[in-house]
């Protein structure tokens, strides 16, 4: 007699494999996107999925959701025959493009949520306040990054104030690529000090529940900060220039015709 193969079939229902599957796709998310905000993966650099999968011990299924992810919030990008990569840093004009977006709803979320915040989230923001004024005093690549992550977690309060979902899914949309700039343009050399005072500011409007003050202070504060970042992109792409010119000093410098 002819011997049957034998089949291993998974003991999990489809439902709970599903749902295994969508856990892993989270966590390898989260590792991605921690490492991106840790200037472990730049700006552009390929992004394999045989390789990741190797690393984390996880299927390509997992990792090609988690990744896809990244796409859909373009943090990503994906070229046909050429696979995955990290998107590029936004360039100065696109930068300010987003930043003029960010201060439309965030003011918006301030003249809306102030007079509806919990009082857990105003202790929240309270507590956000004051560690960043405790890592203001501080100096050094790895207090910048929690200083930049207790900013992104007061401005995320003042969003979710509004109590509006698609308010909270618009944010969401253009603030990781806010971060991802001013991680990889500032990396630590921004005004930590003022953030501070002006944070404080907004802080007492919301405790006062003046919409209106605390949507006036955010704007400020928001016009101030797309100017500091906007002067570090610029500074940023002149000192390439310049090394580029240095290490290449023969560059450009041929006559009409050459390419």
């Amino acid at each position: 007699m002819q011997k049957r193969k034998s089949v291993v079939v998974s003991t999990l229902p489809p439902a709970a494999a599903a749902a295994t599957r969508a856990g892993l796709a989270d966590r390898v998310y989260d590792i991605l996107r921690s490492q991106i905000f840790a200037r472990q993966l730049s700006a552009g650099s390929k992004l394999n999925i045989d390789q990741i999968d190797r690393e984390l011990a996880v299927s390509a299924t997992p990792v090609r959701e988690a990744v896809n992810r990244l796409v859909a919030e373009r943090l990503a990008v994906y070229e046909p025959y050429q696979g995955y990569s990290l998107a590029p840093s936004l360039n100065l004009q696109e930068l300010e493009q987003v930043m003029a977006l960010r201060e439309l709803l965030e003011a918006f979320a301030a003249r809306e949520g102030a007079a509806m915040i919990s009082d857990d989230d105003l202790r929240a923001m309270s507590d956000c306040v004051d560690e960043m004024e405790a890592l203001a005093r501080q100096t050094g690549y790895l207090v910048f990054k929690r200083f930049d992550q207790r900013d992104n977690e007061f401005h995320d309060l003042i969003i979710r104030s509004a109590n509006n979902a698609f308010l909270v899914d618009s944010y969401r949309s253009i603030s990781l690529h806010i971060r991802m700039a001013r991680i990889y343009y500032a990396g630590g050399g921004t005004d930590m000090a003022a953030v501070v005072v002006e944070h404080r500011a907004i802080l007492q409007a919301y405790k006062r529940r003046d919409g209106a003050h605390a949507a006036a202070l955010l704007s400020r504060h928001l016009v101030g900060a797309r100017g500091r970042l906007s002067t570090m992109v610029a500074d940023f792409t002149q000192g390439t220039a310049d090394l580029r010119s240095a290490l290449h000093p023969q560059r450009g410098k041929s006559g009409g015709g050459g390419r």
